[in-house]
C-alpha cells in the first residue's frame, strides 16, 4: 500500500501543479498594484520580498528533508492562498507589506520541496531516470494553467480588480487540500533535531559547492534564474504595458506567448542532445542575448517576441537546469541543496529589481532590457562556455 501511495505523488503533483498555477493575477498586477504603488516602491517591494525568501530557504529546505516534504509544500500553498485573498481586499500599501511576508514565507516553504518529493518517489521506485519527463509534463500543465487563467484575468479585471487575486487564492487552496494526500517518501529519512536540522544545512549549501563544475554551476544558476525569473514574474509585466497593451490585451498576449512557448519547448525537448550540458549552458544566454539587447528601440510588434523569447527560456530553466543540479545532489540533502540554489537566485533577483526601480520611473523598462541584454552577453555566456568545457571533462 504505501509503494501505490507512492505511485500516486506523481498525478497528484500535476493536480496541485494546475491548480497552483491559475495565475489569473499575471497580466493584471502592475495596473492593480500601480493603484497603491510607484515603481520604485513596487521594486522595493518585490526585492524584499525575494530577500525574505532568500533568508527562509536554507531553515525551510532543512525543515522540508528532516520533517517531510510533503508538510513543507501543503503549508506553503495554505499560507500563499490566504495571502493572495488578502491583497484581493487590499485598502492601503500596507497590505501588501503583510503580503509580501506571507508569500515569501509560502514561496520558501514549497521551493525544493516539491521537486526532492518527486524525484525521491521515484527513485524509491527506481524509476529516477523519468525525473526528466515528469518535470517536462509538469511543466506543459504549468503553461496551460497560465494560459487558461491569463485568458480571462483581464475580464475579471473589469468586473473587480480584485477578483484575480480572490480567485488565485481559491485555486491554492484547492492545491493545499490535494495536496494533503502525497505520501512521503522514506528514502534516507532522518529524526528532527536541532543538531541534524543545522548540519542538514551546513551539508546541503556543501552539495552546492562540493566540486569545480557545481561552483561554476551554482554561479551560472543564480545569473541564468535571476535574469529569467524576474523577466517573467516582473518586467514583462511592466514591459507590456510601457510598450502599450491594454488589460485584456495584455491577457491575450500572455495566454498566446504560453501556448507557442508550450509547443517550441516539447519540440526542443524531443531534440536529446539540446538538454545536455554541453548545449544547455549555451542556450540560455545566446537566446536571452537576442531578445534583451534590442530593448530600448522596440516596440509593439517586436516586443512580442521579446517577451516570447524570454517568456520560453524561464519555463526551459526549470526543465533543464533544475535536472542538470538533481542529478548532482545526494538524495538526503537534496531539498536543501535545491533551497540553497534558489537562495542564490533569490539574491540575483533582489539585486537585478531593486536596482531598476529608479530607472522605471524616470525611463521605461525597455532600457533596462538592454541593460539586463549586455549582462548576459557579457557574463553569462563567457561562464556558460567555462562549464561547458568543464561538464565535458568530468
Amino acid at each position: 500500500m504505501y509503494l501505490d501511495r507512492l505511485k500516486r505523488n506523481i498525478p497528484l503533483y500535476y493536480t496541485t501543479t494546475f491548480f497552483a498555477h491559475l495565475l489569473f493575477v499575471i497580466p493584471i498586477w502592475v495596473s492593480y498594484e500601480r493603484g497603491f504603488l510607484s515603481f520604485t516602491e513596487m521594486s522595493i517591494m518585490a526585492s524584499v520580498r525575494l530577500l525574505l525568501t532568500a533568508v527562509l530557504e536554507l531553515p525551510t529546505g532543512a525543515f522540508a528533508d528532516l520533517v517531510g516534504r510533503r508538510i513543507s509544500v501543503v503549508i506553503g500553498f495554505f499560507i500563499e492562498a490566504i495571502g493572495n485573498i488578502f491583497i484581493a481586499f487590499a485598502w492601503t500599501k500596507w497590505v501588501f507589506w503583510v503580503a509580501v511576508i506571507t508569500m515569501a514565507t509560502a514561496s520558501a516553504l514549497r521551493s525544493g520541496a516539491d521537486s526532492a518529493l518527486v524525484y525521491d518517489s521515484l527513485k524509491e521506485q527506481g524509476k529516477e531516470k523519468d525525473f526528466s519527463r515528469v518535470l517536462a509534463n509538469n511543466t506543459l500543465i504549468v503553461q496551460f494553467g497560465i494560459i487558461i487563467s491569463s485568458v480571462v484575468a483581464g475580464y475579471l479585471f473589469e468586473i473587480w480588480n480584485g477578483l484575480p487575486y480572490f480567485l488565485y487564492g481559491i485555486a491554492l487552496l484547492i492545491s493545499f487540500s490535494i495536496g494533503l494526500l502525497f505520501q512521503e517518501p522514506k528514502i534516507d529519512t532522518e529524526i528532527f533535531t536541532v543538531q541534524n536540522y543545522l548540519r542538514q544545512t551546513k551539508l546541503g549549501i556543501n552539495q552546492t559547492l562540493k566540486s569545480s563544475y557545481l561552483k561554476m554551476f551554482s554561479l551560472f544558476y543564480l545569473l541564468i534564474g535571476g535574469v529569467t525569473w524576474s523577466l517573467q514574474t516582473y518586467f514583462n509585466q511592466i514591459f507590456a504595458s510601457d510598450i502599450g497593451f491594454s488589460e485584456i490585451e495584455k491577457s491575450w498576449l500572455f495566454a498566446s506567448i504560453r501556448f507557442i512557448s508550450v509547443i517550441v519547448i516539447v519540440k526542443i525537448l524531443k531534440v536529446d542532445r539540446i538538454v545536455k550540458p554541453k548545449y544547455s549552458f549555451l542556450i540560455f544566454p545566446v537566446i536571452l542575448s537576442i531578445a534583451l539587447l534590442p530593448g530600448f528601440i522596440v516596440g509593439k510588434i517586436v516586443g512580442i517576441g521579446v517577451v516570447f523569447f524570454t517568456t520560453m527560456s524561464s519555463t526551459l530553466r526549470f526543465i533543464v537546469l533544475d535536472k542538470l543540479a538533481n542529478d548532482e545532489f545526494e538524495s538526503k540533502y537534496r531539498a536543501t541543496a535545491m533551497s540553497a540554489l534558489n537562495l542564490y537566485m533569490s539574491l540575483s533577483f533582489f539585486i537585478i529589481v531593486v536596482l531598476s526601480g529608479p530607472i522605471l520611473d524616470l525611463y521605461s523598462s525597455q532600457i533596462y532590457y538592454s541593460l539586463l541584454g549586455i549582462v548576459v552577453l557579457t557574463i553569462a555566456l563567457p561562464l556558460g562556455l567555462k562549464l561547458r568545457a568543464l561538464s565535458d571533462n568530468e
